[in-house]
């Protein structure tokens, strides 16, 4: 929808939907980055519960707000490669243990690879 689309339906007597529309076509554009967002967090936080590190120790490592570790592990936002890599000294990880899928989704995405070509 362009953004005279939009203005036009804000001016229309119905309501509009313009505000939830931009909201969910933001959250597909940034899917890919999202879930890898997420299987980064998950790998964190599994690896926080084997070495018995709390999310404040994280922090405290890193020389960052408990908060700003916490946006990280919810999958919420984005990594850039300096986070990652100091994420990945604190807990005993690669940056390629990181980002690796996890197995069972590679499984998942085979699966319908093989079906989209019968």
């Amino acid at each position: 929808m362009n953004v005279y689309s939009k203005i036009q339906h804000l001016l229309d007597e119905e309501p509009s939907d313009w505000l939830a529309e931009s909201k969910r076509m933001e959250i597909e554009e940034h899917t890919p980055w999202l879930k890898t967002s997420q299987t980064v967090a998950l790998r964190i936080l599994g690896r926080l519960r084997e070495i018995n590190m709390s999310q404040n120790e994280l922090a405290d490592k890193i020389g960052i707000s408990r908060q700003q570790v916490n946006k990280w592990l919810k999958g919420r936002e984005n990594f850039t490669i300096e986070t990652l890599t100091k994420l990945g000294e604190r807990v005993g990880m690669t940056l390629e243990e990181l980002v690796q899928p996890f197995p069972e989704k590679n499984v998942i995405h085979k699966q319908e690879e093989l079906q989209r070509q019968r």
